[in-house]
């Protein structure tokens, strides 16, 4: 069954997000489920692919960098909230889809 709000075919759920991020309250639920499926959505772009179900661990890692990243900086006008984490590229190039 999906967590509220959640596609059943996110690659990361609820729980382990907010694990990763230290959230032990629901108040932010939605807004986390949202960086799960805006990370999900930055991951397929860059990599030309979708995530099907078994999804690599460096992807799964660079979902989590991402969501922490916008978490963090989720009340920041700043071009830092913009930025990318350090590591996500690395962690995205080996599965990118090249085409000419």
């Amino acid at each position: 069954m999906a967590e509220a709000g959640l596609s059943a075919s996110e690659p990361i759920g609820l729980d382990e997000a907010k694990a990763f991020l230290r959230v032990a309250h629901a108040d932010e639920d939605a807004l986390i489920g949202t960086l799960i499926a805006a990370a999900r959505d930055y991951v397929e772009t860059q990599t030309r692919r979708e995530l099907a179900a078994d999804v690599p661990a460096a992807l799964r890692q660079a979902m989590r960098l991402l969501i922490a990243h916008w978490y963090e900086h989720r009340a920041t006008a700043s071009d830092r909230a913009a930025q990318i984490p350090d590591g996500v590229g690395a962690l995205i190039a080996p599965y990118r889809e090249l085409s000419l």
